[in-house]
């Protein structure tokens, strides 16, 4: 696992060294209870291709959430935001029903433009499903509801993002 970046770092490298620590990590590092059930994720990672680069969700089961962008900037610590930290539970509690689903993997590599990966992290190994955003956005890949509900805590960061101050 990396240290910290370094706010003086290139955008590109901070992006790939916070994945790093995010790929990373496990239900003992993070300090959460352990699983009741066979393969009951504790974090969901999503990563998406895009034309310019690419972007990675990050949710675990206490509510914990970041969203990095390849080109640089993102949302790190979303637990602290009542609607990201509810939104990044659902996406968790969702993942039981899809993990069995899921393909075991020990890589990681970039999505490629148009491609999105979920990651269900789970005591046994992390677990993958890929397919095209087309394919999730009209519900003809099978782990579209898993897909909403992470695209639900990107609307969550980006409410937070467009809200006026209280």
């Amino acid at each position: 696992m990396s240290q910290t970046p370094s706010p003086n770092s290139d955008p590109r490298e901070i992006y790939f060294q916070m994945r790093e620590i995010a790929f990373g990590l496990t239900r003992d590092k993070l300090h959460l209870a352990g699983a009741t059930k066979p393969l009951e994720p504790f974090g969901v990672i999503l990563e998406m291709g895009m034309d310019r680069g690419a972007a990675t969700l990050v949710t675990f089961a206490d509510g914990t959430a970041s969203l990095y962008f390849s080109t640089g900037g993102g949302f790190i610590g979303g637990q602290g935001q009542p609607t990201v930290n509810a939104a990044a539970k659902r996406v968790v509690a969702e993942a039981v029903q899809f993990v069995q689903m899921m393909t075991p993997v020990s890589s990681f590599p970039l999505p490629q433009v148009g491609q999105h990966v979920l990651y269900a992290f789970t005591d046994k190994g992390v677990w993958s499903s890929s397919g095209h955003e087309k394919d999730f956005a009209s519900a003809r890949h099978p782990l579209t509801p898993l897909w909403m509900a992470c695209q639900n805590v990107i609307t969550q960061f980006r409410l937070l993002r467009t809200s006026p101050p209280k």
